[in-house]
């Protein structure tokens, strides 16, 4: 669940709020201003669905409406103002859908 931030003024690194879930194997992307973690894995959940966004400005994270499919590996894009989830893998298959936000 954990989050630093590297200030290239100083070349230090700081601490951020932490993610609300733990997780490995998910995307990440930036989004008017906010960071959107989507996806991944950890070991008390396994195959993660849940959508966290940062907000640099306040150092907090909220809860986003999950995505249908819970995986790990994914990419993320951005296009449009819209957040595109691409492949992956979950328990069952590989993923082929896309999504957008």
């Amino acid at each position: 669940t954990s989050m630093e931030r590297l200030s290239l003024k100083s070349e230090m690194w700081y601490p951020c709020a932490p993610m609300m879930v733990a997780r490995s194997g998910h995307g990440c992307v930036a989004l008017n201003g906010h960071l959107v973690v989507i996806g991944g894995w950890n070991s008390q959940h396994g195959y993660l669905d849940c959508v966290e966004l940062y907000d640099p400005a306040k150092d907090v994270w909220s809860t986003l409406t999950p995505m249908p499919t819970p995986r790990t590996g994914l990419c993320l894009t951005v296009r449009e103002n819209k957040i595109y989830a691409l492949g992956g893998m979950n328990a069952y298959c590989v993923v082929k859908a896309c999504f957008d936000s």
